[in-house]
């Protein structure tokens, strides 16, 4: 996450959406010398005297068809099913039978991966060689998809990375970001803050002398200001954040929690709808809900002694009047204006995959790294917090990274005073015992 002041903890991740259907094009590749270009295909096709499915499919058939004047009709059927391979890969690229030592004709092979198809690698001599896998392909790879989860118990095959401290998503708000993991951010924040005070708001006449020493008429004070810290998370709804350790997987669990761009979700999956206004927080448990809209903070200000004094006479026969000291302070208190906690961030809709099923296209997912295949990055991601909003539907952005409060006026309390028989006259206006001063 890119660090700035004021907004929630995150990590950043990145966010690609599945144009296609995610089923690769998948090749196997039959050895016989029939001749496959007659026939009825079925999900299948010929291509170079070799009978293959045609891609995206999982099952096919080819019915063959032999005519002989003279002879009975010969038909022979070829059908099978498909299961699509895991690849696990510890580099960008595995060359499996490496030269010189190939891989021939008859063992296992599956050619590279490229663009989200299985391509053969056959060479004319029959041999299968400099077998590999491209880094971020579909059902592979070192690139990991990342979803979300709210069930007790972590499906086979991935992992909660969000439920121990150290962890990506621990308490953590998901961002998109160009690099995964990029971290920054706080829960709470303060301000800094400047002050001024203004002359006294009351004042008395008497006359001129040296018996004592008060503030004058227009006396000010250096101030200091002291600004709460306060929370400012938004309102949030946590999720389990889980990561498929193989890559891609071919097909997801039921009850997984996924992005969409549209609040018109593919079949078998239902609107996820409990994080609705929220921002999706990473975390050990799912369903705890918190955070505020907005926050303010609690300011005090204090003052140093008066700038001006003035010297007074007095009378016996005169009534005692209070008056300022000549070192008098002066404090007070009050509330910021509110500002939103709603830190940069895109809306999204969550759907929950009813039953298991295999990646619909313009499913949203979320990477560790830059995966290949029919994944598109999603740009309008970039340095945003997801928040669920059913009702503004996807691709609503607002919030801001900083933020700032109004200017606020606070009216101290009174300072010390003093008394004496205070010599009546109008030749010098000073402060009122009981004035005080406006904090700005």
């Amino acid at each position: 996450m890119r660090a700035f002041a004021e907004v929630a903890a995150g990590a950043a991740l990145l966010l690609f959406l599945l144009l296609l259907s995610p089923l690769s094009a998948l090749t196997f590749t039959d050895t016989t010398n029939a001749d496959f270009a007659q026939g009825i295909h079925e999900n299948t096709e010929n291509v170079n005297d070799d009978l293959r499915l045609k891609a995206g499919y999982l099952q096919g058939r080819f019915t063959s068809r032999v005519f002989d004047a003279g002879q009975v009709q010969v038909w022979g059927t070829l059908s099978w099913n498909a299961t699509l391979p895991t690849l696990t890969v510890s580099v960008e690229n595995d060359n499996v039978g490496a030269e010189p030592t190939t891989l021939v004709d008859g063992t296992v092979r599956i050619g590279r991966i490229t663009g989200g198809s299985y391509l053969d690698t056959r060479t004319a001599n029959g041999v299968y060689e400099n077998i590999a896998e491209e880094a971020g392909a579909p059902y592979g790879g070192a690139v990991n998809l990342i979803l979300f989860w709210d069930g007790a118990s972590i499906p086979s095959g991935w992992t909660c990375i969000s439920d121990e401290a150290g962890e990506p998503f621990y308490y953590r708000f998901p961002m998109g970001g160009s690099t995964y993991g990029t971290t920054g951010g706080t829960e709470t924040h303060t301000h800094s803050s400047t002050s001024s005070c203004g002359g006294p708001s009351a004042t008395l006449q008497r006359n001129s002398g040296t018996a004592v020493t008060t503030a004058t008429s227009t006396h000010t004070h250096t101030t200091t200001s002291t600004v709460s810290t306060e929370n400012h998370l938004p309102p949030y709804y946590d999720l389990k954040v889980i990561r498929y350790d193989s890559g891609i997987p071919s097909i997801l669990p039921a009850g997984v929690i996924a992005l969409f761009p549209s609040t018109s979700l593919p079949p078998g999956w239902s609107l996820y709808t409990a994080a609705d206004n929220r921002f999706l927080r990473g975390a050990p448990s799912a369903g705890v809900t918190g955070g505020n809209p907005t926050h303010t903070h609690s300011v005090s200000v204090s003052t140093g002694n008066p700038s001006q004094t003035v010297g007074l006479a007095t009378d016996p026969c005169d009534a005692s009047t209070a008056y300022p000291t000549s070192t008098h302070t002066h404090s007070g208190s009050g509330t910021s204006s509110a500002a939103s906690n709603l830190p940069s961030y895109i809306t999204v809709v969550l759907g929950k995959a009813d039953s298991d099923t295999p990646i619909p296209g313009g499913m949203i997912g979320m990477f560790d790294g830059t995966p290949g295949g029919n994944w598109t990055v999603l740009p309008s991601f970039s340095g945003r917090f997801l928040m669920e909003n059913l009702t503004a539907g996807y691709g609503v952005t607002g919030g801001s990274s900083t933020h700032s409060h109004s200017s606020l006026n606070i009216t101290t309390g009174t300072g010390a005073t003093a008394s004496a028989n205070l010599d009546a006259g109008s030749a010098v206006t000073f402060a009122s015992g009981t004035h005080t001063h406006t904090v700005t």
